[in-house]
């Protein structure tokens, strides 16, 4: 899935139809240790040169299996991901206007690597947080010894809690206005 940017020239009146797997398992294991395992990935779409650019318009779906941010259980992640993007040969500008969706790139070499973009946009598009089904349905947070996951929600609820101030303490503030006063004097 690599091509020079003289391979497209030479095919730029008709879009390049791409329809393959690709196993990226071992490049993804590279970027990211804790991946489990992944399938190969299925890429189908089209490689299009036209103006000194190269359009990608691409479809991903692949399967990665990654440990729970909570309990390290296995999780299966299934992804589809839409994948626009325009490279621009080095040294030109580009006229083109394309949706907003579409990334536009600079190109640092002759050929276009879809490797490295796909690898990219599953980086992207890899969730902070991954649960379990027992998880997501329990909404239960781990804890231990002098130790609790909270919620942010729950958190900020302490916080206000912890911010009310104690009598006691408010008329020692007042003390220390009269010495402050007084130094400044």
């Amino acid at each position: 899935m690599k091509w020079s940017i003289q391979e497209l020239r030479q095919i730029a009146s008709q879009p390049m139809m791409i329809n393959e797997s690709v196993d990226m398992k071992e490049e993804m294991k590279a970027v990211i240790p804790e991946l489990i395992d992944m399938s190969p990935v299925s890429v189908e779409g089209m490689v299009l040169y036209e103006e000194h650019t190269v359009l990608t318009q691409l479809r991903l779906a692949l399967k990665m299996t990654m440990p729970s941010t909570r309990s390290l259980e296995p999780v299966v992640l299934d992804m589809q991901l839409p994948v626009s993007e325009r490279f621009i040969e080095d040294g030109w500008n580009s006229d083109i206007v394309d949706e907003d969706h579409v990334t536009q790139l600079f190109m640092d070499s002759f050929t276009v690597d879809l490797k490295e973009s796909i690898r990219d946009h599953i980086l992207l598009n890899m969730p902070l947080q991954i649960l379990t089904e027992a998880e997501i349905a329990a909404d239960e947070f781990p804890e231990g010894n002098d130790w609790r996951v909270v919620s942010e929600s729950d958190f900020e609820a302490e916080r206000e809690v912890e911010e009310v101030v104690n009598p006691e303490f408010a008329k020692l503030q007042d003390l220390f206005k009269d010495s402050e006063s007084s130094d400044e004097a």
